[in-house]
């Protein structure tokens, strides 16, 4: 079997792509760590390949920022079986 091509600037047709993971980020201006929350944080209009924002909000100084993400897919072949 071959690769047939790279999945990428392939549209998720989703306005909310939910990111199920733990993602940990410390506030650029106080160090409080922040927790990407997978329940309520998302993608918003995700492309495959294409960078994205996260977005996070310090409630202890008050400031917000951005991280970067990049949403990535990939297909796992399996065993061919004739039919």
């Amino acid at each position: 079997m071959k690769k047939v091509y790279d999945m990428e600037g392939v549209g998720t047709d989703v306005k909310r792509f939910p990111i199920p993971a733990g993602i940990e980020v410390k506030c650029p201006s106080c160090g409080e760590t922040h927790t990407f929350n997978e329940r309520c944080d998302y993608l918003s209009y995700p492309w495959v390949g294409d960078t994205g924002a996260l977005y996070f909000c310090c409630e202890s100084c008050d400031k917000c920022w951005t991280v970067e993400a990049t949403l990535r897919a990939s297909v796992k072949i399996g065993k061919v079986t004739e039919q």
